[in-house]
């Protein structure tokens, strides 16, 4: 699992307190190994910890995109500021799932997981600049209600804007290490049945144990959890 730390802007600003928790917890019988790589690590090294890794870790936008240097059945966990998601237009915010999930096969067979998170509102953290955007949004949304409650009867009132999405979209958050679990969990528990599925066709032991990081008395894997930029 690779946390993805960004630099500038739409920081996740507890991504060491996550790696924390997150390095040597057990989930589903699995140890999970985490650590962080920065943002400005070499494109090749970033590309390698990509590569040997099952669960990557962002914040929605162009760190999505890392995702396609991963392994075929690895996951994505993109996590979206709810503030953000109920308002952006569809074409922004799947924009960087389509780039990475693209598949014309079938959905089981697709080649990356997708697992999008929703950030409460409050786990973003408003600074100058959103607050200040808010505030601009708020007079517009005032100002067009002033203006439709002059209007001639019959005549059809303005829509009011709602644009509190825009200042949302680009501000640092701080999320809980509970809302990993889930998607953590459940990717998890999906390759476990895909290892148990080769061992019923008759896959070896040896070649499963490779592809899959079964441990060699067969109870679970180490996941590894790192921090990219």
């Amino acid at each position: 699992v690779l946390i993805a730390s960004r630099s500038g802007r739409r920081l996740l600003a507890n991504d060491r307190e996550l790696t924390a928790q997150c390095n040597g917890a057990v989930l589903n019988g699995t140890r999970l190994s985490c650590s962080l790589l920065p943002a400005n690590m070499p494109q090749a090294n970033k590309v390698a910890a990509l590569r040997a890794t099952d669960i990557y870790i962002c914040v929605w936008g162009g760190d999505t995109v890392h995702a396609l240097h991963m392994r075929h059945g690895s996951a994505i966990i993109e996590l979206r500021p709810s503030g953000f998601a109920q308002g952006a237009p569809w074409n922004w915010l799947e924009l960087h799932r389509r780039w990475v999930t693209r598949f014309p096969g079938k959905r089981a067979v697709q080649p990356l997981h997708f697992y999008p998170v929703l950030v409460s509102t409050n786990s973003s953290l408003m600074g100058a600049s959103e607050s200040a955007c808010l505030e601009r949004s708020s007079r517009r949304r005032a100002q067009v209600a002033r203006e439709n409650a002059k209007l001639a009867p019959g005549t059809k009132p303005r829509r009011l804007p709602h644009d509190e999405w825009l200042c949302y979209w680009n501000a640092d958050m701080r999320i809980p290490w509970s809302e990993l679990l889930p998607p953590m969990s459940h990717h998890i528990r999906h390759l476990g049945r895909q290892a148990q599925g080769m061992a019923k066709t008759g896959k070896s032991k040896v070649g499963r144990q490779a592809r899959h990081g079964i441990n060699g008395n067969g109870k679970g894997r180490e996941v590894g959890v790192r921090r990219v930029g």
